[in-house]
């Protein structure tokens, strides 16, 4: 395999944007062609400064880019930028992230007490620099506050009067600095080695020559982009499906799911440049063993509502995307089952038919299904067949009084196709 790691003077040299093949018009054509000119721009503008694989640049621009969706995401990855001794440029991409972000260039810390890591803004991106002059009692601070900044539901930290979470995207940045922090901490990483420039190549730019408006500009494009489709991004991580993501399982999986999610969208040349940063290097041990079929890219169409809703005095539809889709599951399990019963259909053939649906999120167990319907609203009836189960009259008139603008007739349709052979 290639050590992408320690990249030639040929590779560098020759690195370029991505090229994608024309893909298929669908309902996210729009957000893919937005964000890939984001991508490339930015691409072009880091190589002027930043010396890297073509994987690597990939993954931390990526990484950039979920910084903004922070809101709508489970995981914040912790980025690591990795070098074996000083003169790599990890500053200097600490820097250029920072700006991208939206910060100053100077918004990095080297305070890693408890204190110095009390005041800072965690709705920012962290930016901690110099990791490897951390000292054995501050490490301890830093390691507690780097794992709770994973998970947006993790554990939060108890200060004097008030709770509060530690949430959202650190970068840090140090020589080994991936062997300075302790196992758990490492499973949340995203890991970013760089190599001194070689002597026979010469970067375009410092980073100081970089007009820092044009930066600026990127960084502001890049927000208002993701805001622009923030319902169409989180429809899109909702349901898409690749071969990859079958194996990005467990906490190490929780670190790259997005990533890769995001690549999907851009294309599959972006899902292998991450598969190389997964494998190129022995800090997983294997835990990727990506499926080697070939590459194929699921995902339901979203659909964009043809025509201004005029509000009507009526509540608005919150119901989640997850119960949406398992409202659409129920009711074409009623449809269907009207040909074997007259009277409903059982708890026991309603859970058999819904899990041949692999709905997102949908519960995994009888009892559990039962519970939820319950807190739905949907009442399970002792006598349906002689047995419990959830009556056609009842149900339906829940699901039309209580959920009557949240199940998509065509899904329930697609439903129904898939069910019928199973009756």
């Amino acid at each position: 395999m290639t050590d992408l790691t320690n990249p030639t003077t040929e590779q560098i040299t020759n690195a370029t944007p991505i090229t994608i093949a024309p893909q298929a018009v669908d309902s996210f054509a729009d957000v893919r062609e937005e964000l890939t000119a984001i991508f490339t721009e930015i691409w072009f503008t880091s190589v002027k400064c930043i010396y890297i694989s073509e994987a690597y640049r990939t993954a931390f621009i990526l990484w950039l880019f979920l910084t903004y969706m922070k809101d709508d995401l489970r995981y914040a990855p912790l980025l690591v930028i990795d070098a074996p001794n000083r003169g790599c440029g990890k500053s200097t991409l600490q820097q250029f992230l920072s700006v991208m972000c939206g910060q100053f260039p100077e918004d990095r810390y080297t305070d890693f007490t408890k204190a110095g890591l009390k005041q800072l803004n965690n709705d920012l991106v962290v930016f901690l620099d110099e990791i490897d002059s951390v000292t054995k009692t501050d490490m301890r601070n830093v390691t507690n506050y780097l794992n709770t900044s994973f998970e947006a539901s993790g554990a939060q930290a108890i200060k004097a009067g008030s709770i509060t979470s530690a949430y959202g995207f650190r970068c840090i940045a140090g020589i080994n600095a991936l062997d300075k922090l302790a196992p758990a901490t490492q499973s949340r990483c995203i890991r970013i080695p760089l190599q001194r420039t070689p002597s026979n190549l010469k970067l375009e730019k410092r980073f100081e020559e970089l007009p820092l408006e044009h930066l600026y500009g990127e960084a502001e494009a890049l927000k208002s982009t993701i805001e622009k489709y923030s319902t169409k991004l989180r429809y899109y991580f909702a349901y898409v499906d690749y071969p990859q993501k079958a194996v990005l399982t467990n906490r190490e999986g929780d670190a790259w799911r997005n990533m890769f999610d995001l690549a999907s969208l851009l294309g599959e040349e972006y899902v292998k440049n991450l598969m190389i940063c997964t494998k190129d290097h022995g800090f997983y041990d294997n835990t990727f063993d990506f499926p080697g079929m070939q590459y194929y890219l699921n995902v339901r169409q979203y659909k964009d509502p043809s025509e201004p809703e005029f509000y009507d005095g009526t509540d608005a539809d919150t119901t989640a995307y997850s119960t949406k889709d398992l409202l659409a599951g129920i009711k074409a399990v009623l449809n269907i089952y009207s040909e074997k019963s007259k009277i409903g259909v059982q708890t026991k053939e309603l859970f058999r038919l819904l899990s041949i649906l692999n709905i997102k999120d949908a519960p995994i167990t009888q009892r559990s299904l039962g519970r939820h319907l319950t807190n739905l609203g949907i009442q399970n009836d002792k006598n349906v067949d002689k047995s419990s189960g959830y009556r056609f009259d009842q149900t339906y008139e829940t699901l039309s009084t209580k959920y009557p603008k949240a199940i998509d007739d065509e899904l329930c349709t697609e439903y129904m196709e898939l069910l019928l052979p199973h009756l």
